[in-house]
């Protein structure tokens, strides 16, 4: 019974994670394609909670961070918000306080 549960559990760790990943690679091509900023800075918010804590989210946090300066006020705040996001996540509070002063 044991080893049953351990081997569904093993499958459907595979199955979420390869999800993830067809989420991941998706989302990579819009945003590749995408010519509107706050579309963009939208689509990186996605990627940064699947990316969750790791390198790669972020790079996708200060590439949104770059992208805002002309950009209105509701995107800033999702660009904001996903910042401060990464950042306690990673328990970087020093940071995150930065961006949650500015939302």
């Amino acid at each position: 019974m044991r080893k049953g549960v351990l081997l569904l559990i093993g499958f459907f760790s595979i199955v979420v994670v390869n999800s993830q990943q067809e989420q991941i690679d998706s989302l990579e091509v819009l945003l590749k394609n995408e010519k509107d900023i706050s579309n963009k800075v939208i689509l990186i918010d996605h990627l940064t909670d699947l990316y969750a804590s790791s390198q790669e989210a972020e790079l996708y946090v200060k590439s949104a961070l770059g992208l805002i300066e002309k950009t209105d006020d509701k995107t800033k705040c999702v660009a904001y918000n996903n910042a401060y996001d990464y950042y306690i996540g990673v328990a970087d509070f020093k940071k995150s306080q930065i961006f949650k002063r500015k939302e």
